[in-house]
């Protein structure tokens, strides 16, 4: 590629203020023990990088125009979320990552790729309420039929399956309830309703892997075609950055890449860097720590009074424990119950679990209440007036979700602290 700064010196200051030497190149970073931040939006065009084709000759004889040779506009293609997606490609077990503005970016990138008028989605009725809020108020509008389903009962899904079933969806443990659904046997059930109708291939399982993060489980190994996830939770671990990843095979990849140019849906460079630098090397660590604190805070919170009862993986009480030590294994095989876990105070009484709230929102310090989760912070939500607010009293009913009802995600605190604040919230009740 030419120096274009051998010139330089003829150019005024005021130009060369703003152009300097830097050149445009698919840059090699191995040596880097720190990933570079990347900070432009759009790249000058060298022609040599066309072989002395024209650039729509050039293009046209590209197999993948996704992955081009060089970079145009951030929008398209961006060297930090580049690396990025690497990463998140190689933990989760996916041929190819795309990083998006937010989770649920990633959650409508990967909808909208594989949906048109006409086409029905399956989903479990327990999801995170914002995405039970794009089944139910958004996709019906582009003529998209959605049908809630217990996943569990696999029966009910089976027979729900026909011929315009194209997208089956899910979450596993399930927001904000920590139940399970088998990704093994909803794979089977999918795979057995497209020879029954004759259609292989027509049906994508898309499963959000929030919840337990590439470290406790990794969707893919058990056949989904895509995995969805906010990158803002475990694998950003800070809470720092919005951001979203879905994860597939190649063949997925145009469409999404398509998707996120027209739509805008991008996650900015800096964001990236720190999800690259600091989020995913430390995911293993954090998650191990965090899993052997949930587990004792778990079993403390199993011997309270005021608490009716407790849903956390890790404990033998809980009722998919056989699921969970089979399908949620970190990257050495061991069980990985995760970090995040359920339990019911054991009151009716909306102004009692108010007072209980209200001790964790004013008087804790090891204990945040606020929304969000796979952050080194302890925090507590109430779903029913939080997360899952804007669900209807029937809907929160349907899936068992009690205005009771507490959602935790265990940090890095010690064990002993995060124990006693909840006992202090409890000594409120």
């Amino acid at each position: 590629m030419p120096d274009k700064s051998e010139n330089s010196e003829s150019y005024s200051k005021q130009t060369r203020l703003i152009h300097n030497d830097w050149k445009q190149t698919k840059l090699d970073y191995s040596h880097a023990m720190v990933p570079p931040v990347s900070s432009s939006v759009t790249y000058g065009m060298d022609t040599s990088v066309f072989g002395g084709k024209k650039p729509l000759e050039f293009l046209m004889e590209l197999d993948d125009l996704t992955r081009l040779p060089f970079y145009i506009y951030s929008r398209f293609d961006d060297p930090t979320s580049s690396l990025l997606e690497n990463k998140v490609a190689l933990a989760e077990g996916g041929e190819t990552a795309l990083v998006f503005a937010s989770g649920m970016a990633a959650i409508m990138a990967a909808l909208m790729t594989n949906l048109s008028a006409g086409d029905e989605v399956l989903f479990h009725k327990v999801i995170y309420g914002n995405t039970h809020g794009v089944m139910t108020n958004w996709l019906p509008r582009f003529g998209v039929k959605t049908v809630s389903l217990d996943f569990t009962d696999e029966s009910s899904l089976s027979e729900a399956i026909n011929e315009k079933t194209r997208v089956v969806y899910f979450e596993t443990p399930v927001n904000p309830l920590v139940n399970l659904v088998d990704i093994e046997a909803v794979r089977r059930i999918v795979d057995d309703a497209e020879k029954r109708l004759g259609q292989p291939g027509q049906m994508k399982i898309i499963v959000d892997n929030t919840f337990p993060s590439p470290f406790c489980q990794r969707p893919l190994e058990y056949g989904v075609d895509m995995v969805v996830a906010s990158l803002t939770k475990s694998m950003g671990g800070f809470g720092v950055d919005l951001g979203g990843v879905v994860v597939c095979r190649n063949e997925a990849r145009a469409p999404l890449v398509m998707y996120r140019e027209e739509t805008g849906a991008i996650l900015s460079p800096k964001a990236a860097f720190n999800v690259l630098t600091f989020g995913l090397p430390t995911l293993s660590v954090r998650m191990r720590a965090m899993q052997e604190t949930a587990l004792e805070v778990a079993r403390f919170l199993e011997d309270q009074s005021k608490v009716r009862r407790v849903n956390y993986p890790g404990l033998e009480s809980h009722p998919q424990h056989a699921i969970a030590k089979k399908q949620m294994r970190d990257f050495k095989g061991n069980f990985a119950p995760g970090s995040m876990m359920y339990f019911e105070l054991d009151t009716d009484d909306d102004r009692i679990v108010e007072r209980f709230t209200e001790h964790a929102g004013d008087r804790c310090y090891g204990v945040s209440l606020a929304v969000s989760l796979g952050h080194v912070s302890t925090l507590m939500e109430n779903p029913y007036n939080m997360t899952h607010l804007l669900m209807s009293e029937e809907d929160k009913e349907a899936i068992g979700l009690k205005s009771s009802g507490m959602r935790l995600s265990i940090g890095l605190e010690d064990p002993s602290d995060i124990a006693a604040d909840l006992k202090a919230c409890l000594d409120k009740m």
